[in-house]
């Protein structure tokens, strides 16, 4: 026995009363982009440090009779060796940083009365991935402190060392807030 046919189904969208009509696209992170892309900056920011300290001035091929006395203190040498790079203090402050941050988003949640401790680490892991650039300028800072109060021989060139750590990391941040701005573009304007 043939089916009987029905009339098709259509929907259709009103426009709004007032103002503009809203996207297609679905709101996920208040509409500016999906959850997958909001660190972008923060993974810029950590690949612009990692890389930044390589970059610069190489040393220059010694002669002869400067490699035979490279065993006297000189610019980059004489005390030094034993000492961590600004790399490594970098790269240590911004640990020590971090576990800053989660024992501190944990006190916090104590002190608010969230008794959940699982959720109090999620929410200090979300917001260091969120403000990792501000603290990876912050262990900068500090490292530039620590570095600065020191005497070492070679303090200048650390810091040079530093400086181009930093600027790696506003340059990797911005690089990678592009996509995401540019996401943002494309999703609440069509």
């Amino acid at each position: 026995m043939p089916r009987p046919t029905s009339p098709p189904i259509s929907v259709v969208a009103h426009p709004p009363e007032r103002g503009r009509s809203r996207s297609l696209a679905p709101a996920q992170a208040g509409a500016s982009c999906c959850c997958c892309c909001c660190c972008l900056h923060s993974v810029g920011a950590v690949i612009g440090a990692a890389i930044a300290p390589a970059y610069g001035r190489r040393p220059a091929k010694q002669t002869q009779e400067e490699e035979d006395y490279a065993d006297f203190p000189g610019p980059v040498s004489g005390g030094s060796e034993n000492r961590m790079s600004a790399v490594g203090l970098f790269w240590l402050s911004n640990l020590a940083l971090a576990g800053l941050f989660v024992v501190g988003s944990g006190i916090v949640a104590g002190f608010n009365g969230n008794a959940d401790f699982t959720a109090g680490l999620f929410m200090a892991g979300f917001g260091l991935v969120m403000l990792l650039p501000a603290v990876l300028l912050v262990a900068a800072a500090v490292a530039g402190f620590i570095l600065a109060v020191s005497s070492r021989p070679d303090k200048m060139y650390q810091l040079g060392r530093l400086g181009r750590i930093a600027l790696g990391t506003i340059i990797g941040a911005v690089a990678g807030t592009l996509p995401m701005v540019c996401l943002f573009y494309a999703i609440t304007h069509k």
